[in-house]
C-alpha cells in the first residue's frame, strides 16, 4: 500500500507546489477510479489537516457486512510535511479470500489431525496397547500357573523395559519352580523310602500328602486318605472315641504343640495295626503354624512282643513271689518261718537303736505237745499246730508285729516299738485265746485242755542285740514251764 502512494507522491508534490489543483484533482480522480474496488474512502489534506480533496464530504460505509481499514500516508518534501492522504481500504474481498484460505487451512489441519490421530492410534496400538495386552495375557497365564509362554520382545521404551522385567521375572519363577519341583520330588522319594507312615496335613487336619508306606502297609489307596480329615479316614472310621482322640491331637498340634499317641488302626478287612502317631507342627519365620507332619510308626510286632514280655514278666513276678512265699512261709501253718525271723530281727534291732525304742520278743511253746502227738496222732497234731498259729497271728495288734513258727511246737512273736508291759498284754491275750479253743488234751495237767507257756523279753538301746534278746525270751519260757506251765513269764536276770 505504501509503495502505491510513493509512486504518485512526486506528482502530488509537484501539483501542490504549483497550486495546480485541476491537475491534482484529475490525478486523484484517476487514482480513485483505478482503486474504486478497494478504496471505500479517499481524502487529501494539507499540512494543517484541511481536506482539499474531494471538495465534498465522502460518505462512510459502515454497514454490518463491510470491512474497511483506515490508512494515513504523509507527504513530505525534504522532511517538511506538505499534507497527508487518508484512505479507508475495503478488505471484504480479501477477508473472504482469507476466510476461504482459513477454511482450506482448517480442513487441511483437520485432515492432518485425523491422519495424526490414526497414526498415533496405530503407533499406540503397536507400541503400547498391544504390548500391554500381551503383558496382561501373560500375567493371566502366570496367575493360572503357566510360566512357559515367553513375551514378545519390545525393542525400546518404558513398555519394553516393563515387559523385559516381567519376562525376566517369569524366567526366574520358572527356574525357581523347577527347583521346587526337584526338591519336592526328592522329598517325596525320601518320604516314600521311609518305613514310617508319613502324612502332611493342613492346619485343619486335612491330609494333603501321604507316602507309599502309609498306603502299601495298610492296603489302602491314596484316594481314601488324601483330601479327608485325618480322623475321618478309613483308619479310624469305626471307632468314634479314637476319632475324637486324633481330632484333639490335631487341634493341639495346630496350636504349636507336638503330640504322641499310640493307636490301634483298622486296615483291610478285620486286620488292625498298632502305630505310634507323632504329630509335629511346622512353623514359618513368624512362628505361625503352616502345616502339620504326621509320622506313624508301626509298632504292631514290638507291641505284641512287649505284651508277651509283660505277660512273662507277670508270670515271673508271680513265680518269684510264690517262691518267696514258699521260702518265707512255713508250709504247715502258713505263717512266716525262721528265715524271715532272722532277716526281720536284724532290721528291727537297727531300727530300734536309731529310734531308741524297745524291741520285744515272745517265745511260745505248746505244753506237752509230744504226748499230744503220741496220743492223737501226727495228723491231729498238724491240725492243732495250724489252729495255734492262726490264733497267734490274729492276736497281734499291729501289722508290723511278726508271728513265726520257730520249730516243732515252738513259735515266736517279734514286736517292734513295744516295751515289756505291752508285750505281756499281747502274750496273755494269745494264751487265753488258745485256752478258749478248748482243744482236748488228756495228758495236760490243766483240766484236760491244750495250753501254752510264753516267755517274754524286751531290750532297748545299747543292750539290744540278737543273741541276748533270744536267750532272754528262751530263759523266760523255761521259767514259765518250771512254774507249772500255762502261764506267761517276763525275763528277769
Amino acid at each position: 500500500m505504501g509503495k502505491g502512494f510513493s509512486a504518485m507522491e512526486s506528482d502530488l508534490i509537484r501539483n501542490l507546489l504549483s497550486s495546480d489543483y485541476s491537475a491534482l484533482y484529475s490525478s486523484l480522480d484517476s487514482q480513485l477510479i483505478t482503486n474504486a474496488n478497494t478504496w471505500k474512502h479517499f481524502s487529501l489534506h494539507d499540512d494543517n489537516g484541511n481536506q482539499i480533496y474531494p471538495l465534498f464530504a465522502h460518505k462512510e460505509f459502515t454497514g454490518p457486512h463491510e470491512f474497511h481499514i483506515p490508512y494515513k500516508y504523509e507527504i513530505k518534501l525534504e522532511g517538511e510535511l506538505l499534507g497527508y492522504i487518508e484512505v479507508h481500504l475495503d478488505w471484504h474481498e480479501q477477508f473472504s479470500k482469507t476466510q476461504q484460505h482459513i477454511l482450506e487451512l482448517e480442513l487441511f489441519l483437520v485432515i492432518i489431525g485425523i491422519l495424526l490421530v490414526v497414526f498415533i492410534l496405530v503407533w499406540n496400538n503397536k507400541v503400547i496397547i498391544k504390548p500391554i495386552i500381551n503383558l496382561q495375557q501373560a500375567a493371566e497365564k502366570v496367575a493360572g500357573g503357566d510360566f512357559n509362554s515367553p513375551l514378545q520382545k519390545v525393542v525400546s521404551g518404558e513398555i519394553g523395559k516393563l515387559i523385559s522385567a516381567f519376562d525376566f521375572m517369569r524366567t526366574k519363577v520358572v527356574a525357581y519352580q523347577q527347583h521346587l519341583l526337584q526338591s519336592e520330588a526328592k522329598l517325596i522319594d525320601y518320604s516314600n523310602a521311609l518305613v514310617t507312615f508319613n502324612t502332611m496335613l493342613s492346619v485343619d487336619g486335612i491330609v494333603e500328602l501321604v507316602n507309599d508306606s502309609a498306603v502299601s502297609s495298610t492296603g489302602l489307596s491314596s484316594d481314601k486318605i488324601i483330601g479327608k480329615a485325618l480322623w475321618e479316614t478309613y483308619w479310624y472310621n469305626d471307632d468314634e472315641l479314637l476319632q475324637q482322640q486324633v481330632k484333639a491331637d490335631v487341634i493341639t498340634c495346630a496350636s504349636g504343640q507336638a503330640t504322641v499317641r499310640e493307636l490301634k488302626i483298622k486296615v483291610t478287612g478285620d486286620q488292625f495295626l498298632t502305630i505310634r502317631l507323632n504329630l509335629t507342627p511346622i512353623k514359618d519365620n513368624q512362628g505361625q503354624v503352616t502345616y502339620l507332619v504326621g509320622e506313624g510308626l508301626d509298632i504292631t510286632n514290638s507291641k505284641a512282643a512287649e505284651e508277651a514280655l509283660k505277660e512273662k514278666t507277670v508270670e515271673l513276678e508271680f513265680a518269684r513271689l510264690k517262691y518267696k512265699q514258699l521260702s518265707e512261709t512255713d508250709p504247715l501253718t502258713k505263717i512266716s518261718n525262721r528265715r524271715v525271723y532272722e532277716e526281720r530281727l536284724t532290721q528291727e534291732i537297727a531300727s530300734a537303736k536309731r529310734s531308741n525304742k524297745s524291741l520285744s520278743l515272745l517265745m511260745i511253746d505248746i505244753d506237752h505237745f509230744k504226748q499230744y502227738n503220741d496220743q492223737y496222732g501226727h495228723d491231729a497234731g498238724d491240725v492243732t499246730l495250724r489252729r495255734v498259729a492262726e490264733v497267734i497271728s490274729e492276736g497281734l495288734p499291729r501289722s508290723t508285729d511278726l508271728a513265726v513258727r520257730f520249730g516243732g511246737e515252738e513259735f515266736v512273736v517279734l514286736m517292734p516299738s513295744t516295751d515289756i508291759d505291752g508285750a505281756l498284754i499281747v502274750a496273755e491275750r494269745i494264751r487265753s485265746h488258745i485256752k478258749v479253743l478248748s482243744i482236748t488234751h488228756d495228758f495236760s495237767a490243766h483240766l484236760g485242755m491244750l495250753t501254752v507257756s510264753i516267755g517274754i523279753a524286751s531290750l532297748a538301746g545299747d543292750k539290744l542285740n540278737e543273741v541276748d534278746l533270744l536267750h532272754h525270751a528262751d530263759a523266760a519260757l523255761y521259767a514259765a514251764k518250771d512254774a507249772g506251765r500255762n502261764r506267761s513269764e517276763i525275763y528277769t536276770p
